[in-house]
């Protein structure tokens, strides 16, 4: 076995001890692998044990291939109005899906990094975390929440953002969200007008 294998699985699988499996019934034991630094095949071997019994059963084997992790993103959209009043606040979304085999979380060092913002909508964030709790995995979608205050002037506003990952750094494309700050409806700039 190569050098990734040889700690990838340690000790026994406990069942659950508030389960009781009845004959013929079905248990699915959970664990997590831990792979080393080398890529390859890798094997192990499972066998049912009863405490003061021992060993009981045929084995089980297990095929896994230890590979590179590989960052991917596709930009899916956001929820940032074609149209924003100037000077208004407000939240939106930005919905990414992981397309990659890693998985993201924000204790993995998920954001996304903020490379452009001329009109200063996100308040001079370098950064939109990860929510707490928040998981993508290879394939789902996610959800970076920000919250935009608009200038209090009519122009376009575009920022460019940018997948990061604090270890590997920037990966996928930057991609652009963008509105036009527009006049609030029934604003007006010069009440003398109407008086």
């Amino acid at each position: 076995m190569p050098e990734a294998c040889v700690a990838a699985i340690s000790g026994n699988l406990g069942l659950d001890p508030s389960v009781s499996v009845e004959p013929g019934g079905i248990y699915t034991f959970n664990l997590q692998l831990k792979a080393g630094t080398t890529d390859g095949a890798c094997g192990a071997q499972f066998q049912m044990t009863e405490a003061g019994m021992g060993a009981f059963g045929g084995t089980l084997p297990a095929a896994f291939d230890i590979v590179d992790a590989v960052n991917g993103e596709k930009f899916l959209g956001s929820t940032l109005p074609a149209h924003i009043p100037r000077g208004a606040a407000l939240g939106i979304g930005i919905s990414l899906q992981n397309t990659g085999n890693t998985t993201w979380t924000p204790e993995g060092g998920y954001a996304l990094s903020v490379l452009d913002d001329p009109c200063s909508v996100l308040g001079g964030a370098n950064r939109i975390e990860m929510q707490a709790g928040a998981v993508a995995a290879p394939g789902e979608p996610t959800q970076f929440l920000a919250y935009i205050q608009a200038p209090d002037v009519v122009e376009s506003c575009a920022v460019r953002l940018q997948l990061v990952e604090d270890v590997e750094g920037a990966f996928g494309a930057a991609f652009e969200i963008s509105t036009e700050i527009v006049e609030a409806r029934n604003s007006a700039g010069d009440w003398e007008v109407y008086q």
